[in-house]
């Protein structure tokens, strides 16, 4: 990853520079030509609008690296939830994840652990999982 990357990774990390993007006009309209929404309901809507113009949609929860077993819990939690729309949706779908959301620096296991899960999960659903590999 680039010096540049790295910086602009490290501002959207501190929250006045998010609040400063996501707050204004032409912040919102970047952020939607690469965020389908910020609640699962939003992203599920444009999901639809995008399989019915023929494409495969990929669904993924904003964040990163987390810090505590809690915040991992949380991802692994969004994730099934995800999968399970995905299927009650009947949407052409699938979900990318990252494995330092599922707590990867946190413990290895535990992060194996919840893709097991969500691959589990995901394949009684009909769908995949597809892994981000991140900083690669």
């Amino acid at each position: 990853m680039s010096l540049f990357t790295k910086m602009v990774v490290a501002a959207t990390h501190n929250p006045l520079v998010r609040n400063a993007v996501v707050a204004t006009p032409p912040g919102k309209a970047l952020a939607r030509r690469f965020v389908a929404g910020e609640t699962l309901e939003e992203a599920v809507a444009v999901a639809h609008q995008l399989t019915a113009a023929g494409m495969v949609v990929s669904m993924d929860l904003l964040g990163e690296e987390v810090h505590d077993e809690g915040g991992a819990s949380d991802a692994l939690k969004g994730y099934l939830e995800c999968l399970d729309t995905i299927a009650s949706e009947g949407l052409a779908a699938n979900i990318s994840i990252k494995l330092t959301q599922l707590g990867l620096a946190l413990d290895e296991s535990l992060a194996a652990s919840s893709l097991d899960e969500l691959a589990a999960r995901a394949a009684d659903r009909g769908t995949t999982v597809t892994v981000d590999m991140e900083d690669s």
